[in-house]
């Protein structure tokens, strides 16, 4: 009896090879099939079941890859394949098949030992494939990194230039505003008609152009992170209540009503009250500007598992489908034509989005049952303010924002 002699180890050949094979055939990356004589699958290693993605044992070898199909009798290419080693397609469960060299060794009548060897130059050639594609991305990762920062440097300057033209414009035409307001308050008699109309064309176009600029310079402010919000505890029935008889002087013009039809009882709500009391502005005056005279616009405040969501809702031409994607966005034009003498810059919708973003908030649009619009926003009701950096460019720090006169702009 032949025997392995160690340091202190003495073990007869035959474990020795059947432990070796065992730990092959479980531990090793080595593609190894049992076959019978028909060909049909009667073991597997563990390399092979993994790779095969599913349990080959008991089905035909000729499953498992379609080399087979060029043969009557699976039988004579095993017996092919056992004289002279060839390349086989292997099918590799939902992965890409894998090509194989495959030994084949004939155990006469106890069926076949097949044997998958990976090539080695194809190895070589796939790691140096993937370390060159890895190396490219690097490389398309750094040039987009540094793209990145050069629109946000290019963003920045936009939005720089932005607040620039508007503070410098907005004190030329505030006077041209007060001019034209005193003029028509305090020189009546002695304007005729015509001069009377002209006045009030230029103290109306000043008000839209100064709303303009109010909110260019709120937007930029917001974009560069430099909107402060002053979070504090607010009783959410008083403050409704309180916004609701502001926007009811506007709203009698246009003889529209504004109705509180629900307020929940609430823990007070953690939030910035200029802000949010400028995004109602904003919901409230679009659901007064859109609505029919004598239709009343509904607000609600409600209560959610961890949320409270604001609700206003009108009953005007409501916004199609079509153009429902671009009401949060700047500037963006809806089909929906502006109710006669009514403007609209454009910005109003888009500012809302993002101050209730700044709030850890949602805000979203509904068709109300009916015909109208209902816009919706929700607050957490346990204030979270995120860091500095996670709401990019909505940023939460910086120069303090502005008033919360009531808005006319969806």
């Amino acid at each position: 009896m032949s025997v392995w002699r160690g340091q202190d180890m003495t073990l007869d050949d035959s474990l020795v090879r059947e432990k070796l094979l065992q730990f092959l055939l479980n531990e090793g990356a080595l593609y190894v099939l049992l076959l019978d004589n028909q060909g049909t699958v009667l073991d597997a290693s563990r390399y092979a079941l993994e790779l095969y993605g599913e349990d080959p044992r008991g089905r035909p070898f000729s499953e498992m890859t379609p080399d087979f199909s060029r043969h009557d009798d699976p039988r004579d290419f095993l017996k092919d394949l056992a004289r002279v080693p060839q390349g086989l397609t292997i099918s590799c469960g939902e992965n890409l098949p894998q090509t194989v060299q495959v030994r084949l060794l004939d155990l006469g009548d106890q069926g076949w030992i097949l044997l998958g060897e990976f090539p080695v130059e194809e190895l070589v050639n796939l790691q140096e494939s993937l370390t060159s594609l890895n190396a490219e991305a690097a490389n398309l990762n750094r040039e987009l990194y540094k793209k990145n920062a050069e629109l946000k440097k290019l963003n920045d300057l936009k939005n720089q230039f932005v607040g620039m033209a508007a503070h410098d414009l907005r004190n030329p035409i505030s006077a041209i505003f007060s001019l034209s307001s005193f003029l028509l308050d305090n020189s009546v008699d002695a304007l005729n008609q015509d001069q009377y109309e002209l006045l009030d064309m230029i103290k109306a176009s000043s008000n839209f152009m100064l709303r303009l600029l109010d909110d260019l310079l709120t937007l930029a402010r917001i974009e560069m992170g430099k909107l402060n919000l002053d979070i504090e505890p607010v009783e959410v029935p008083q403050f409704l209540r309180k916004i609701v008889r502001v926007n009811q002087i506007l709203a009698d013009q246009r003889e529209v009503a504004l109705r509180l039809v629900a307020c929940d009882e609430l823990p007070p709500l953690a939030c910035d009250p200029l802000k949010i009391e400028q995004v109602l502005n904003n919901l409230i005056s679009n659901a007064v500007k859109f609505s029919p005279r004598g239709e009343t616009v509904d607000i609600a405040a409600l209560r959610g598992a961890d949320q409270v969501v604001f609700t206003v809702s009108d009953r005007g031409p409501g916004v199609p489908e079509k153009d429902r994607s671009k009401l949060f966005k700047a500037f963006a034009k809806i089909s929906v034509q502006l109710p006669e003498n009514a403007t609209s810059t454009g910005l109003g919708l888009s500012i809302a989005q993002k101050i209730v973003l700044g709030h850890l908030g949602t805000i979203w649009y509904e068709p109300r049952h009916g015909g109208g619009s209902s816009f919706c926003f929700s607050l957490p009701l346990t204030p979270v303010i995120p860091p500095k950096d996670s709401l990019d460019p909505i940023l939460l720090q910086g120069e303090q924002g502005g008033g919360s006169s009531p808005p006319d702009d969806r």
